[in-house]
């Protein structure tokens, strides 16, 4: 047995052998840190995951396997069990294909970390993808009595939970690790380690909102872990709440803008929390999220966003859950007719076949056909006229005036402008379609050429109108004459589109730069001057003092030729305690 065997061996005799309730990975490691004494990072690591830096990631470390096979199985019998338990992937891998779960667990479990967060597709979420840690005071406290220190619970570091289903207060937020502060080191919870809570408390409201989200998130993270949302039928599940709050126009079409102004107003509470989530920003923002996520199944996004939307449809997730794994109830489909929604297919057209039969080989009139198979006269008339057997009627209206309105028909003519012209009822014009041999199909080609030629004029006069719109505003404008376009001819549509500017996506809105410049440099001047007046005057100021303190400042530092009055100040802070530094040299 090696010297690091036998370390290993003392190491696992102390009480670091089990895992406290609810905790992550990371803070095991910690507590088997500072438990053993290590004097630095890299032998706890060299230690638990075989290499002096990797395995330290608080979110997704790498190396799980190697930490079971030194652990000798003692946390976990296989690395897909500590994933499944003790990290956040879960989280992610619940809105995934099966396929895409497992090969994910799989690469975690090779310690192929560095990968995760792009194949989950963090980076372009819209999110930072940096999952900062976060703790409970209470927690904290009663964790400190009963074990003798603090911990991470693994319920905490979930992403859109920021206040704590146990004790209802607000999290507190580390200012370690996801900042680039000791990201490579071991931290347990401690009162001295996070930024400071907000001198204005959130409203009840927002607060409240908070609370109901954090138990989705729990509760979507609780499920099992072969369970993965089927993104159709999530789609589906949506339309049906839609549905029942008065959203839908019909039966399938979804009330966009009415939608994304009530999706807006429901999260307006949160816009002042000034949290990692994915609130829209307008109620324009929020009609373009929720289009996507409504309209495009398929899409992958952050989990947050569905989240979103099932607290505001829902409320809460069982009862989502109960309406996900429970067939939705059955809407009337009112558009169709009384004869098609009693009549099965099968057996319509059995009866039309025996209708047929006695008409043309039994000779019979349509009148006996139809009380034979059990149809109404109007029925058998239509159904024969389908078929294109000539049906001889005994019209009240003049011949002349049938003829004038069968022509006229024929273009496509509005039945109820037929009717009101020549004197007669809706009800009649109709049975003149139904019983009129191929009348109603021209009449239908006729009326679906002249919606063409309107859909295809209009639109291609709104291109005119603002050439410099993108197909997404070009849709806002003409939103009903882009959908008769995409159904019905959608080779010509797609032709029309190949002259405007194309769509550059972003899931961010338009960056003010200039404000966020103004605000940057306020803020770091103040800042820089509490650091040089609490520090040494010899020892001077470092950027990473200043992303410690404002964790924002740190995305920024890469687009400073876009911030030129956060620069100047950065430098003037820096040369301000040169020449401190030079006078008190001097004197």
């Amino acid at each position: 047995m090696d010297s690091f065997e036998k370390l290993l061996e003392l190491n696992l005799r102390l009480p670091i052998t089990c895992w406290f309730e609810d905790e992550t990975l990371y803070s095991l490691c910690c507590r088997y840190h500072y438990v053993t004494g290590n004097t630095l990072a890299s032998i706890s690591n060299s230690q638990l995951f075989g290499h002096p830096r990797h395995g330290s990631q608080h979110d997704f470390a790498s190396r799980i396997n190697v930490f079971v096979e030194r652990t000798q199985g003692h946390f976990g019998v296989t690395s897909e069990e500590i994933i499944y338990k003790h990290t956040i992937l879960p989280f992610f891998l619940r809105w995934k294909s099966a396929q895409e779960a497992q090969d994910l667990v799989h690469t975690l479990s090779q310690g192929h970390a560095s990968a995760i967060k792009s194949r989950l597709g963090l980076p372009s979420s819209g999110l930072r993808a940096h999952h900062p840690l976060k703790a409970c005071p209470s927690c904290m406290s009663n964790d400190q009595l009963l074990f003798g220190t603090s911990y991470w619970h693994l319920t905490h570091q979930l992403p859109g939970v920021w206040v704590c289903p146990t004790h209802g207060c607000m999290l507190l937020e580390s200012t370690k690790k996801s900042t680039g502060i000791g990201q490579f080191l071991w931290y347990l919870p401690h009162k001295g380690s996070f930024y400071e809570t907000p001198s204005n408390p959130l409203a009840f409201c927002a607060k409240s909102l908070l609370q109901r989200l954090a138990n989705i998130v729990v509760g979507a993270n609780s499920l099992s872990w072969d369970t993965y949302i089927d993104s159709i039928k999530l789609c589906a599940i949506y339309r049906d709440a839609l549905y029942s709050h008065g959203l839908l126009r019909g039966n399938t079409q979804i009330a966009l803008k009415e939608a994304a102004d009530s999706y807006f107003r429901f999260l307006l509470p949160l816009q002042e929390s000034s949290l990692d989530l994915p609130l829209p920003l307008s109620p324009d923002r929020a009609k373009l999220q929720l289009s996507r996520l409504l309209s495009h199944p398929q899409r992958s996004t952050h989990p947050l966003r569905h989240l979103l939307i099932i607290l505001w449809l829902y409320g809460q997730w069982d009862t989502f859950w109960f309406a996900y794994t429970h067939p939705p109830y059955k809407r009337v489909n009112y558009g169709l007719s009384k004869a098609a929604s009693t009549i099965p297919s099968s057996t319509k057209s059995l009866r039309v076949e025996e209708l047929l039969n006695l008409v043309n080989k039994m000779g019979l009139t349509i009148s006996k056909a139809a009380a034979q198979v059990g149809v109404s006269v109007s029925t058998a008339q239509a159904w024969a006229s389908s078929q294109g057997v000539q049906v001889d009627r005994r019209s009240k209206l003049p011949k002349p005036t049938i003829q004038s309105i069968v022509c006229e028909l024929r273009t496509g003519a509005d039945k109820a402008i037929l009717a009101a012209r020549h004197q007669v009822s809706i009800q009649t014009i109709t049975r003149l379609l139904r019983t009129e041999s191929g009348l109603h199909q021209d009449w239908r080609d006729a009326r679906i050429e002249g919606q063409r030629m309107i859909a295809k004029r209009t639109w291609m006069e709104t291109i005119a109108r603002h050439p410099d719109a993108i197909l997404t505003e070009l849709r806002t404008l003409q939103p009903a004459y882009y959908s008769w376009l995409y159904r019905h001819d959608k080779q010509w549509l797609i032709q029309s589109l190949t002259s405007i500017p194309k769509y550059l996506p972003t899931s961010q809105a338009r960056v003010d730069w200039g404000k966020r410049d103004e605000q940057l440099a306020c803020l770091i001047e103040k800042i820089g001057q509490e650091i040089i007046s609490q520090q040494s005057p010899i020892k001077p100021v470092r950027l990473q003092q200043l992303y410690q303190v404002i964790p924002k400042l740190k995305p920024y530092l890469g687009k400073l030729d876009r911030l030129p009055q956060t620069r100047n100040v950065i430098e003037q802070i820096r040369q301000n305690h040169i020449m401190h530094s030079n006078h008190r040299y001097k004197a």
